[in-house]
């Protein structure tokens, strides 16, 4: 055990014999209601698309498992209206969401006539996926400062007007916690198994683990509700319904390889990879309402758009935190220690790290090693 460790374990110990314990006042929800999954096997093979290799991620990373929902963003535009309403206006969904806008300086609210508005998607532009990027990044306060930097540069965001060129950053920040998927990412956390059918890493055809097409039906009828008439959705999720505000994850058995939900379905997904090198649209996947095309949901069907357009739902990704970051800050300190010890002689399985099911002095010296 090296001297840091052994320090560690002998201070550990002494509190654990009884001496008084310094709580966290860190208490907030870091993934703001997402359930993210952690996409692994770094180093994948790419799928060859028609010559052009994709897919092929050499790191791991989180994706969150359910796009963006109306209620998160709600959430977040009631939180940061009152703060500058010049802003206001950049925040808020232009596209067929279950958000409306009740009026200049009153907080948007949900459409009536849904079954489920608030687990609706929601549906930005690029810009308002990068700001929320920012806010998730920064920890979700409650300035416009904060929307500003962290994952992308909104400084750099504009357009030339004669070459159509958008000058927005590329990517985001390499020290980003969340950010706007690249479409590698995207295609791996929807396609990719890496032991399709039991035999070692491949590419199912479909989002939905499956070589086959999708059956159009509602939920135990079939995969997706694409295409189906509008009536029969309305009689089923509301009067107001259109196709990309029906319910999020009203489809729980049809999955990704890695657990992601209405892959199928929901609002074509940004992701911040630009089509080609004149920067004037960026890749997307994916929409309820796709029916004029044919397989829209094959593993070579790409759509581009300009980043200027609103009609486009995020399923955001992030960064992989410490292993040690028990109290959910993105850094490892002492307040990290602080919580470990409370929950420990809480006597709370949240912190029994080697799964065994018993707290003990193994936990302990689990926690120690997470530290290195």
């Amino acid at each position: 055990m090296n001297k840091k460790r052994f320090n560690l374990g002998v201070w550990a110990v002494s509190l654990l014999a009884g001496q008084a314990v310094a709580g966290s006042d860190t208490d907030f929800d870091r993934d703001f209601g997402f359930h993210f999954v952690t996409i692994g096997d770094p180093g994948n093979e790419p799928y060859n698309d028609r010559s052009v290799l994709r897919g092929g991620v050499d790191y791991e990373y989180r994706i969150a498992r359910n796009e963006l929902s109306s209620g998160q963003y709600l959430e977040y535009f009631n939180l940061l209206l009152p703060k500058d309403l010049g802003t206001h206006a950049d925040l808020f969904p232009r596209g067929s969401s279950s958000l409306l806008e009740i009026g200049n300086g009153v907080p948007v609210w949900f459409m009536s006539g849904l079954v489920d508005p608030a687990n609706a998607g929601v549906e930005i532009n690029f810009k308002q996926a990068a700001m929320f990027c920012n806010w998730m990044h920064n920890g979700q306060k409650d300035d416009i400062e904060s929307l500003m930097d962290g994952a992308y540069d909104i400084s750099t965001f504009g357009r030339d007007p004669d070459t159509g060129e958008f000058f927005d950053q590329s990517a985001h920040h390499p020290d980003a916690r969340y950010w706007i998927p690249t479409y590698d990412e995207l295609l791996k956390a929807s396609f990719y198994d890496p032991d399709k059918n039991g035999q070692g890493p491949g590419w199912w055809n479909y989002p939905h683990s499956s070589d086959e097409p999708a059956v159009i039906g509602l939920p135990g009828e079939g995969d997706v509700p694409r295409g189906m008439p509008l009536d029969e959705l309305r009689a089923e999720f509301g009067s107001a319904v259109f196709y990309n505000t029906i319910p999020l994850g009203i489809y729980p058995e049809v999955q990704s390889p890695w657990g992601l939900l209405d892959t199928l379905g929901g609002a074509r997904e940004w992701t911040e990879t630009w089509e080609d090198d004149t920067h004037r649209r960026r890749l997307t996947r994916w929409s309820n309402n796709i029916s004029f095309v044919e397989d829209p949901d094959h593993i070579g069907m790409i759509w581009d758009v300009a980043p200027s357009n609103s009609g486009y739902g995020l399923r955001i990704a992030s960064a992989i935190p410490p292993a040690a970051d028990l109290d959910r800050n993105w850094k490892v300190d002492w307040f990290d220690v602080s919580y470990f010890l409370e929950r420990y002689l809480a006597g709370d399985l949240e912190v029994d790290l080697n799964d065994d099911l018993v707290l003990d002095g193994n936990d302990v010296f689990v926690f120690i090693d997470l530290l290195d």
